[in-house]
């Protein structure tokens, strides 16, 4: 027999359920219904210290926070963005160009991803030059990433990974403050 907390309880879990298949359902951005489940499976209270204690910003570490939270490697990622554990971008591009990107909130919306792979990028090579996906981040020319004057006053690291065999997802980490207070 359940207590009347117990059922109460079970009630609550059912509707929150029921509510998450509706909303996704209705959303019609493929990541607003991949940010969805995120809240869900990664929310902040229990993402965030666990996400605070990585050693670097890097896809292996990210993999393994994933694998705690049984996520995709992109879905970690992403939420990382969005809870602002890194000043930077998660790109997702295919040989037609970028796809999606996300964005920190702690980045002046005035850094706008470019729409194409710049060639400098290391990013190219994996999406177009069959380089094997990248161990770590590397420094480079913001201006590989964004087209906007004065970029190529800043720094910013990347690395990329082939999530799919047309889909590759860089980051794109600001380690740079002048970038962030750029206007």
């Amino acid at each position: 027999m359940l207590s009347t907390s117990g059922a109460v309880a079970k009630l609550l879990a059912l509707q929150v359920f029921c509510l998450v298949v509706i909303l996704s359902r209705l959303l019609s951005s493929a990541l607003l219904r991949r940010q969805l489940p995120a809240l869900i499976i990664m929310p902040r209270y229990l993402f965030a210290p666990r996400a605070a204690a990585l050693d670097r910003i890097a896809f292996d570490s990210i993999g393994g926070l994933g694998q705690a939270f049984k996520t995709s490697l992109t879905a970690t990622a992403i939420r990382l963005v969005d809870l602002d554990q890194f000043s930077g971008f998660v790109i997702s591009h295919t040989p037609s160009g970028r796809k999606w990107f996300a964005r920190s909130p702690s980045v002046p919306r005035h850094w706008f991803p470019r729409e194409d792979l710049d060639v400098k990028s290391f990013a190219f090579g994996v999406q177009f030059g069959g380089r094997s996906d990248d161990g770590a981040p590397r420094k480079m020319s913001a201006d590989a990433w964004f087209d906007r004057p004065g970029a190529a006053r800043f720094t910013v690291r990347e690395q990329t990974v082939r999530v799919a065999r047309d889909e590759t997802v860089s980051l794109v980490i600001i380690d740079d403050k002048g970038m962030l207070e750029d206007r």
